[in-house]
């Protein structure tokens, strides 16, 4: 059987839901005894395009082609483009058996579509390049995990409302200075080692580069021709920008019916980046395109030793054509430091709400069209500049010269990091003290995991640029550190900084082993609770009056060791708190000693671990360029890699510009389009070109696996009150508990999820977030102890093993009658007759095999329509506001 077998169960007869399955775990061989299961769903082929019920397949992390969601021999669009659209099946698959529909089962007509966005996160050889941007996707992770910005209007004092606007600003700022690394690597490579070092009295230290050396490739020839380097990595950056901004910021958002939003999520704002990511593109850009020309108008001083105070020396102006040098200089200089300053306005991290007439201030159009152009113009104007007659700076002879000011921008850019993180630190600590209330859930590393992922991002950035500039060093030639005073040297000279980051790379490398190690034992050493658990699950296989050794506690300890695999995002929590504060530790020795030693000690004590740490982050810039390559050439990698992207890209860019897009801010347009449209309540459906009239009385069942539920819940709670009385939800796998409520705890925390309940039927409480009523919400989630990605939602069940079939049946109706999560039993504890293997642990795939999986949908068509406007207005203080 196909791939996507598992979900054919799902498209084979008669009601029509919106499922979200995951990607990764279908296995073949499972189909027919889905089939079993869940037989009574499918599509009406014959009832017309207005018929009632409706289902949209929505894959879970990596995505699926729509051929494989659905399973058919064809299949045909019905919305959407190749990136993402909807599919549905084009014929009946007449050869499919006939059943009767299950016991207790409400079906009825309807249809199935697939919405297939496999071709926003996968594809072509550009995916494989944002691996080496990893950094811009960590910064623009580390926003979304901190306290969401407050409304204008915030009544708390204003005191808040200030350091919540401070940490957005240095996190831009964090941003900015990434995109810097990026191009300071890649001048410290090309136009430095190769362009200015490599050469040495007409003699190249490679024969790689020889060409360097011929006789007409003067140094100021070979400064501008290794500078195409950094500005051809600037220029893709930009057309990677531009090409994502097309495809995903450029979608339009659905204009809210009001403003007003409980929850952050909730506010179409989130999803509305076009006019803050433009901006915040082009500032980048042009940063980018000024450190170009900086470091090539100050190749071309005469006296570039005296650093910044160059600029103003007479001499510099005086001598012939200095002066169109020291201007390019100035002017580069004084753009970096004005784009600095505009990181931080708040404006920068506005959107706007969709449908609100926004009249743009008067110079944001020529900032999106010229600025890059001008930061362009800076550079080709320094390069003219460096190849004037007068030449460029002076060089010592037999020795090689190091780009000037390089090596302090490593110094200045590796110091300031660590100063904004440091502030970082201390801003958001003083901004979860001055909450008017504590999270209704403890957040993850107590609230610090922006700073831990904005950390991680800086290190990750330096590490690659280490690696990179070691290992181009090392092939050709040897590095060295800055010679003291006047002393010569014969190797090719990088910064300081450089050399710390190598060794500091040996110390975190260490603290990683060490808690490698320490989890290994751990995961070895189950915890006591999870063996109770068990125990209880399984109360009638009598397992304390087991013997020692017998097959009952064999299988009792795998399925121990299965449910401690479930809790593996307890795990990355707990051990990843204590990693990060080690190497913190690690990394605060290693800032404080790159200002208070001098370079010479690398070149005898520390010259080993200088060694070890080049090799180490070295293997780092090949391990990623090999996983990049891997994912364009196998599909198997590209899946695997598409995990950590699906994750990581799900929230908007809002601190970096060039990160990997964000595909929900076209995924989540999309879906709310469609689901408006397929329940009925859309206005505009009839102008839609292409598009007949929506049909009457829609009714629409998301089903969301894995990170499909995660797309479908920030959907829903977009709609309109009288769209959300159309629509039921089903989840199963899903992380919004397990990952979301503690890592972005102001978007999908607790409240969010309490909230989501009452948008789909629950009843509100007086607080207007608890529910007094959980089981009336037309949601159902279904999760296994076993499941090390999804878990519960609400309410933390205990599932269990009942003796027969039909006792397990009827406890599986009473939990989705009455509860919201839903906990099945996984694995089954003995062999099935006349099988000598033990059924296996599904974990987190194969949900559509459980019974309760079909009785959830059943129950789910009966409830009646209702629903909460989740863009009502509200009164409630500290309601958030996103990008305001």
């Amino acid at each position: 059987m196909k791939r996507g077998a598992i979900l054919t169960a799902l498209t084979d007869r008669r009601v029509a839901n919106i499922v979200a399955p995951d990607a990764h775990h279908h296995e073949p061989g499972r189909g027919a005894a889905m089939n079993e299961q869940i037989e009574y769903i499918g599509d009406d082929h014959a009832g017309s395009e207005r018929a009632g019920r409706t289902r949209v397949l929505v894959p879970g992390v990596g995505g699926h082609a729509a051929a494989e969601i659905l399973d058919p021999p064809q299949v045909r669009p019905v919305a959407g483009d190749g990136d993402a659209g909807f599919y549905r099946r084009s014929a009946p698959e007449h050869s499919a058996p006939e059943h009767s529909a299950p016991e207790g089962t409400d079906a009825g007509p309807g249809r199935t579509e697939a919405y297939s966005w496999a071709g926003l996160t996968s594809g072509n050889w550009t995916r494989a390049l944002w691996l080496l941007l990893l950094p811009f996707m960590l910064a623009n992770v580390g926003y979304w995990m901190g306290p969401a910005p407050l409304p204008d209007e915030e009544g708390t004092g204003g005191r808040r409302q200030r350091l919540q606007r401070t940490v957005e600003a240095l996190q831009r700022l964090l941003a900015l200075s990434l995109t810097a690394v990026l191009v300071v690597a890649a001048t410290a490579v090309a136009m430095d080692l190769a362009g200015s070092q490599c050469v040495v009295d007409g003699r190249a230290c490679n024969s790689t580069l020889s060409f360097l050396a011929w006789p007409w490739l003067t140094a100021p020839r070979r400064l501008v021709l290794t500078a195409a380097v950094p500005v051809a990595l600037v220029l893709l950056l930009w057309w990677l920008g531009n090409r994502t901004w097309q495809q995903m910021e450029s979608v339009p958002v659905p204009a809210a019916t009001s403003i007003g939003a409980l929850t952050p999520l909730e506010d179409r704002r989130m999803w509305n980046g076009r006019r803050s990511v433009r901006m915040l593109r082009a500032i980048h850009v042009a940063a980018a395109f000024a450190v170009i020309a900086v470091f090539l108008a100050a190749g071309s001083l005469a006296t570039p030793a005296r650093g910044l105070p160059s600029v103003i020396n007479p001499d510099e102006w005086r001598r012939p054509w200095g002066w169109p040098v020291v201007t390019v200089l100035t002017v580069s200089l004084a753009l970096l430091a004005a784009l600095t300053v505009a990181v931080l306005l708040p404006m920068m991290g506005r959107r706007d709400r969709p449908g609100d007439a926004v009249r743009p201030h008067p110079f944001e159009e020529p900032l999106y069209r010229w600025l890059p152009w001008f930061g362009g113009a800076l550079v080709v104007l320094a390069a003219v500049a460096a190849l004037r007659p007068a030449g460029s700076a002076a060089r010592t002879a037999g020795h090689p010269t190091p780009l000037p000011w390089l090596s302090g921008t490593v110094n200045l850019l590796f110091v300031g990091q660590a100063a904004v993180t440091i502030v970082l630190t201390a801003c958001l600590w003083l901004s979860r003290r001055a909450a008017a209330r504590p999270p209704a859930a403890r957040p993850a590393w107590h609230g610090m995991a922006p700073v831990v992922t904005a950390g991680l991002a800086w290190l990750l950035a330096d590490g690659l640029m280490t690696g990179v500039t070691l290992l181009v060093a090392d092939r050709l030639g040897t590095p060295e550190p800055p010679p003291d005073g006047a002393g010569n040297h014969q190797g090719l000279v990088v910064a300081p900084t450089v050399l710390w980051t190598a060794v500091t790379a040996v110390g975190v490398a260490a603290v990683v082993l060490i808690t490698a190690a320490i989890w290994l034992v751990v995961r070895r050493s189950p915890a006591e609770s999870i063996a109770d658990r068990v125990r209880q699950a399984y109360r009638y296989e009598n397992l304390e009056s087991a013997p020692p050794g017998s097959p009952r506690q064999r299988r009792a300890q795998a399925i121990i060791r299965d449910w401690s695999r479930g809790a593996m995002i307890d795990n990355l929590e707990r051990h990843g708190g204590r990693l990060a504060a080690a190497v913190a530790v690690v990394v605060t020795t290693a800032v404080i000693a790159d200002l208070a030693t001098p370079s010479g000690i690398f070149a005898h004590s520390w010259r080993w671990a200088v060694a070890l740490g080049a090799w180490l982050l070295g293997g780092l810039v090949l391990v990623l360029l090999s996983i990049g390559r891997q994912a364009y050439s196998s599909p198997g990698w590209r899946r695997t890699v598409g995990v950590l992207w699906d994750v990581g890209t799900f929230w908007p860019r809002a601190t970096h510009p060039l990160a990997p897009p964000c595909y929900a801010e076209r995924a989540v347009p999309d879906l709310l389009t469609r689901v408006t449209y397929l329940a009925g309540t859309w206005e505009r459906a009839e102008e839609e070109a292409g598009w007949g009239p929506p049909p009457r009385d829609g009714q629409v069942l998301l089903a969301g696996h894995s990170q499909g539920s995660v797309i479908t819940a920030a959907a829903v709670m977009q709609l309109s009150a009288e769209t959300s009385g159309h629509v039921r939800l089903l989840t199963y796998g899903s992380p919004l508990r397990q990952l979301y409520a503690r890592f972005f705890p102001s978007y999908l925390g607790a409240e969010a999820l309490y909230r989501l309940s009452e948008l789909l039927g629950a009843t509100s409480a007086t607080d207007g977030i608890r529910s007094d009523d959980l089981a009336a919400a037309r949601w159902r989630n279904l999760y296994r102890p076993s499941d090390p990605i999804g878990g519960y939602v609400l309410e933390d069940r205990r599932p269990s093993e009942w003796p027969d079939e039909a006792q397990r049946r009827r406890a599986d109706r009473e939990q989705i009658e009455h509860h919201i999560d839903c906990a099945l039993l996984d694995p089954s504890f003995g062999r099935a007759p006349g099988d000598t293997r033990y059924p296996p642990t599904y974990g987190h795939s194969a949900y559509p095999r459980d019974p309760a999986f079909a009785l959830a949908m059943a129950w789910l068509w009966r409830q009646g329509p209702g629903g909460h406007d989740s863009n009502a207005e509200s009164e409630r203080p500290g309601a958030g506001a996103a990008g305001t």
